[in-house]
């Protein structure tokens, strides 16, 4: 089996566009939930601005684990956010929860500018796991 930081590798999106990148911002692997934000940051590392075209957020619960999970993408020092991810949690079955969001072109960010990703849950247990990327392309 493969290197699991693998797992979440979308740069298929780039078919056909050689300006178009796909960029993890986030991968907590998993983790203990426990109440509390949390976060990870990602610094733009380009020497121009990139326009954010699509969001990707996904959030993990193993079976069991009772809470409500939060994930939010926002530029760091901005109130608003870019993209939220929530679930509430209490019954199995469980799943991943994930979603795209399309941007269309609408966010830019500066060289060395940061994104943000705020991560919490509720509840206690073992097996969370919060992940997030996106799809941008180079503005020259």
């Amino acid at each position: 089996m493969g290197d699991d930081r693998d797992i979440f590798n979308f740069g298929f999106f780039n078919i056909g566009d050689d300006r178009m990148k796909t960029e993890n911002i986030l991968n907590t692997g998993r983790l203990i939930a426990a109440p509390g934000f949390k976060f990870g940051l990602w610094s733009n590392p380009e020497d121009h601005a990139i326009r954010i075209h699509k969001t990707y957020l996904w959030i993990g619960i193993d079976i069991h684990v009772q809470c409500d999970a939060h994930l939010e993408l926002r530029y760091n020092g901005e109130a608003a956010p870019i993209d939220i991810l929530q679930w509430d949690h209490y019954s199995n079955p469980i799943q991943p929860v994930g979603r795209w969001t399309d941007h269309r072109g609408m966010f830019e960010l500066a060289p060395g500018g940061e994104l943000i990703m705020w991560y919490m849950s509720t509840g206690y247990g073992f097996g969370m796991h919060f992940y997030g990327a996106m799809h941008y392309e180079s503005v020259q």
